[in-house]
């Protein structure tokens, strides 16, 4: 019995025709077994791009609420403004 990460479905999409080509001509150089693994491939990445982005956006929006982080943040905010005076005052108006 196939397991859930190796069942396949087939299904229809639109790719633009340029895109299409050049999967083609890449599995023809042998960069991928077959167009439908170029695609699956893809996507795969694609989502998994996508999850860490929310998995991301999950951790910023807790530490935009930690005080710990919040002062800390604050304190290094603090402990560079003399540098960043001193290096705006360096560049040329």
């Amino acid at each position: 019995m196939a397991t859930a990460a190796r069942k396949k479905r087939k299904v229809t999409l639109t790719l633009p025709a340029q895109l299409v080509e050049e999967i083609k001509a890449l599995v023809d150089q042998g960069q991928a077994p077959s167009q439908s693994a170029f695609v699956a491939e893809a996507l795969a990445w694609k989502l998994q791009q996508a999850r860490h982005r929310q998995h991301l956006r999950e951790e910023f929006r807790a530490a935009a609420t930690d005080p710990l982080f919040l002062r800390d943040l604050e304190e290094t905010a603090a402990a560079f403004r003399s540098a960043d005076r001193e290096t705006a005052q360096m560049i040329p108006d």
